[in-house]
């Protein structure tokens, strides 16, 4: 059993004959009668901070790099941007960490940009539902948990299309998609949701029909039973 459909591509061009002779496709889901919100979303309203959340490990693979570059883009074009990331380096904090907060002094972001490291549910979820937008700017996601988590809470997202995160997010209707390494296509992507309301309502309510119908956990757990069964 693969997670993605370009898993699956990447695995049987790998192994070939190898691979067993059953085989599905059945991607990594959220529980979205847990992640379901409190109260209504409410998009960003121009007043007050315009708040970005995000989540991953502090790597480089996960970009942020990109994003506070993109932070300091939306607020040099006058958006009050306020980012928060959950989750923390490999080495408890004492590795690229460091490098995150050298950064976000050089950018003069100090105040702007939060790092929560790791944090528990129930933290991830209160910055889901007080953000305005999520973000995440992989450079490579095999399909992407947090994304999912975002999404089952209503919450716009503006994500790098790499890996199988496209099988995940469509983009302009559940979601945008970005270019990797790209902090200005990034930044206006947010700037674009920060700004058209009706747009990030839209595609926070897209967002999470798509998780409830086709990434909740249940449907991987009976799609793994069938094939347990046909053993």
């Amino acid at each position: 059993m693969v997670i993605t459909k370009r898993l699956l591509g990447d695995i049987e061009a790998q192994l070939g004959g190898a691979l067993p002779g059953r085989i599905a496709v059945a991607p990594m889901g959220v529980d979205t009668t847990n992640f379901t919100r409190n109260f209504p979303y409410e998009p960003w309203t121009g007043e007050g901070p315009a708040k970005i959340f995000s989540c991953g490990r502090l790597n480089p693979s996960k970009g942020h790099k990109d994003l506070l570059a993109a932070v300091r883009l939306l607020t040099d074009s006058g958006i009050d941007a306020r980012l928060v990331i959950a989750g923390e380096d490999e080495l408890g904090g004492t590795g690229y960490r460091l490098e995150l907060e050298r950064l976000i002094a050089e950018l003069d972001l100090a105040g702007r940009v939060s790092l929560l490291g790791a944090v528990s549910e129930g933290v991830i979820r209160t910055g889901l539902e007080d953000a305005h937008v999520f973000a995440l700017a992989s450079h490579a996601e095999p399909l992407g948990v947090a994304i999912m988590e975002a999404m089952s809470l209503s919450v716009p997202v503006v994500v790098t299309g790499a890996g199988g995160v496209p099988e995940l997010v469509q983009d302009q209707h559940s979601g945008l998609l970005v270019r990797t390494n790209n902090p200005a296509h990034l930044a206006a992507a947010l700037a674009r949701v920060l700004n058209t309301p009706d747009l990030a309502g839209q595609l926070g309510t897209e967002g999470r029909r798509r998780v409830a119908n086709r990434f909740d956990s249940t449907r991987g757990a009976g799609i793994l039973a069938q094939l347990i069964r046909g053993v």
